[in-house]
């Protein structure tokens, strides 16, 4: 688990909105999709709130390596899959229907057709996940408690 500090700046029923300043290791993470811009190099994330932080508090806050994993595969490795997958078939087809030197062009059109399609299940799925707790950071501990 990857653990961070930041003071939260709103609390909910269950969860709270941290303020944490951002890194150079926020540019290639899977879980940017629960983080909100702040001001600045500050950025608000939404996380679960198991031990009742309040408003003020400096607290830390772990996202899930699995989490991170899962993410990763699915923002990387289904488009290029998906894409390969397109021009096996594209060529499968271009040679099937006798495209001859049109063989290269159908599995152009098929890999990019299929790379669209999976950018569109990424977006969808990537709106679901970032609702789903499994994906959300969690407030592990409070470092100082605010009066």
């Amino acid at each position: 688990m990857a653990e961070e500090k930041g003071i939260v700046i709103e609390t909910g029923e269950d969860f709270a909105i941290i303020k944490a300043r951002r890194d150079k290791a926020c540019e290639g993470c899977s879980q940017k999709s629960s983080c909100r811009p702040g001001e600045g190099d500050d950025m608000l994330i939404e996380a679960d709130n198991p031990v009742n932080a309040r408003v003020g508090d400096e607290v830390v806050f772990a996202v899930s390596t699995s989490a991170s994993l899962k993410a990763g595969a699915l923002l990387y490795l289904f488009p290029l899959a998906s894409f390969i997958v397109g021009v096996l078939v594209g060529d499968r087809l271009g040679s099937t229907f006798g495209f001859g030197a049109e063989r290269d062009a159908a599995s152009a059109v098929f890999g990019l057709v299929f790379l669209a399609a999976a950018f569109l299940v990424v977006r969808i799925t990537t709106r679901s996940a970032s609702r789903a707790r499994s994906y959300r950071p969690t407030i592990i501990r409070v470092v100082h408690h605010c009066p």
